[in-house]
Order: C-alpha cells, then structure tokens, then sequence
C-alpha cells in the first residue's frame, strides 16, 4: 500500500478545496517524486481523508471499467494507462488485502456507486 501525504485544511471553504487540490496534487506527481509507478488495483492511504469523500483514507486504483475497455487506451502518442481512484471504506479496505484486486472491482461495481462515498458497513 502506498501512502500519499495531504495538506491540512486550515479552515472551512476555500482551504479545504486548497487541501484536496494539493492531495490530489500529491497522488499524481507520485511518480516522478518517488521513481515508482501507480498499477491498477493498488491501495493508496492517503494522510487524510481522500479529497469529497470524508471519512475515507484509502483509495482503490482501478482501470477502465466501461464498453469492455480492461487495457491501456491507444493514442496516437502511445498508450495510455487510465487510473481511477475509487475511495473505499475500512471493511472494503480488508476485502482489497484478501481478493484479487479484478474480482474485489467487479464485485464493488455490482454492490454500489463507486463515484459516490462508500457506506461505512458492507452488505
């Protein structure tokens, strides 16, 4: 699991969007800072909750999951390799340790909204 640090919120409004952009921010220059690439199906922590989503410190790296779409998409640049970062809660968290991280996404795509928040229990 990778961690990514946050900025602390200093107030309400303005501060807090400031925090999720640097957040944000942190995750995707993670790379060129740590010399380690992000792979689909891994699990970020973030130092604080992850950006309109409180309450969720960890994230889900998944790749594409619409028309089929399961590799990079091609450009005529090359190819690009889709991340979307999916909050998860503290019981879907333990779900990611245990299931292969394919299975563990279908199974979240069929139990809920993963651009919404996660509910704290699981079904």
């Amino acid at each position: 699991m990778s961690g990514v640090a946050a900025a602390p919120a200093r107030s309400a409004g303005g501060a807090r969007a400031r925090a999720d952009r640097h957040a944000l921010a942190n995750l995707t220059s993670y790379p060129w800072t740590v010399g380690r690439t992000f792979g689909w199906g891994e699990l970020v922590l973030f130092s604080s909750d992850v950006p309109t989503f409180p309450g969720c410190r960890r994230a889900f790296l998944a790749g594409l999951w619409f028309r089929g779409q399961l590799g990079p998409i091609e450009t005529s640049a090359g190819s690009v390799r889709i991340l979307n970062v999916i909050p998860v809660s503290e019981a879907e968290r333990e779900q990611v340790l245990v299931v292969r991280p394919e299975l563990f996404f279908k199974d979240l795509l069929d139990r809920r909204d993963v651009l919404a928040p996660p509910v704290t229990q699981l079904a």
